[in-house]
């Protein structure tokens, strides 16, 4: 199983807000087309983001995070996600779409997209407990004991058809 790593509050915007939660993710690279489609682990990072990001992430969220700061892990697994596809914002003010962004995904009203890319994920499914874990960087793979650990909280998920 490959993972993703996100600094908090981030990740917490994923998995807790009560209404409108964020399901846009913003990198700089493309999402590999080989991702999409798959079940990912949701890795909340060592470390918080910087100011101007929680700042962000806060106004986005609608309230101040930092009231949360407890109900965020650091240095684990919190959820796995499946990644549809992405949108590319060009410099021109157009999208191009990769994948299966959503029917009816408009991404002029994402108040999470700022790009330059746009992951979309959907399926998310929060653990019951965070598994600590050492993240890295771009997409990697969980050592099989926290993999094992993921199915225990989420047998349902991991079921052969």
């Amino acid at each position: 199983m490959k993972a993703i790593s996100v600094r908090q509050p981030w990740p917490y915007c994923m998995t807790d807000l009560p209404i409108d939660r964020k399901q846009t993710e913003n990198r700089s690279w493309p999402l590999p087309e080989y991702i999409i489609g798959e079940r990912v682990a949701l890795h909340a990072s060592t470390q918080f983001d910087t100011m101007d990001g929680r700042r962000a992430a806060s106004d986005l969220a609608g309230f101040k995070l930092s009231t949360q700061k407890d109900n965020m892990p650091l240095g684990a697994i919190v959820a796995t996600i499946v990644f549809t596809g992405y949108v590319h914002c060009l410099p021109n003010g157009q999208y191009r779409f990769v994948g299966n962004v959503g029917q009816n995904y408009n991404p002029a009203t994402d108040k999470w997209l700022f790009g330059p890319y746009g992951w979309r994920l959907t399926q998310m499914c929060k653990l019951a407990k965070p598994i600590l874990c050492t993240g890295a960087l771009r997409f990697w793979n969980v050592p099989d004991p926290v993999y094992q650990q993921i199915k225990q909280q989420q047998p349902a998920l991991f079921t052969a058809v």
